[in-house]
């Protein structure tokens, strides 16, 4: 199964489609609560929720109270994502900072994706000036409403480690016009 959506802001509310453009599924903040998803049914009611992980800092996805998956970054200049289920972690083929990505529940090379994932940026007007189509491939016989969560908490992560090195080249460029302009960094402009 194949679902598209267009994501702003982890912040704002949006909606996922399937193949054929219908909506499946409504992704918003839960009122009152910080750094908390919820992925709704189109009419419909709480299917999932994608939680921060106050010990991790990465985030769960939560359905029918229970913890699903557990997803986390690790590593400061080799970025690893870290997907943990109840049967086991699963393996993360790609770039999930450069938005084309799989998760597998096996290592072998030649095992099929439970989850395939596309980020393609685009410009748009307004903050934050950008905006992520998604699209997530869905193997057959997989529970659709855990594998969009788990790849929305992987989102969210991706969401906070681009602010982080924003805010990071931010403070690099104040320390190099303060010495000068001498200072050179490892990011592109």
């Amino acid at each position: 199964m194949q679902f598209t959506c267009t994501i702003q802001t982890m912040a704002a509310p949006f909606v996922i489609t399937d193949s054929h453009g219908q909506e499946c599924y409504h992704v918003g903040t839960i009122p009152d609560v910080a750094e908390r998803l919820g992925v709704r049914a189109a009419g419909g009611g709480q299917l999932a929720e994608i939680v921060r992980d106050p010990e991790s800092s990465g985030f769960e996805v939560l359905i029918a109270g229970e913890r699903a998956v557990l997803v986390r970054f690790r590593g400061l200049i080799q970025v690893q994502c870290l997907v943990d289920t109840p049967a086991g972690s699963l393996n993360v083929r790609g770039n999930v900072l450069g938005g084309t990505y799989a998760l597998c529940a096996s290592t072998d090379i030649g095992a099929d994706p439970q989850v395939q994932v596309l980020r393609q940026r685009q410009r748009a007007t307004g903050w934050p000036g950008v905006k992520s189509k998604l699209d997530v491939g869905v193997a057959d016989g997989e529970d659709p409403v855990r594998c969009i969560a788990m790849v929305l908490g992987i989102e969210h992560l991706c969401e906070d480690r681009g602010v982080e090195v924003d805010e990071l080249r931010n403070g690099l460029r104040v320390v190099s016009r303060i010495l000068g302009g001498h200072l050179r960094w490892p990011f592109p402009r």
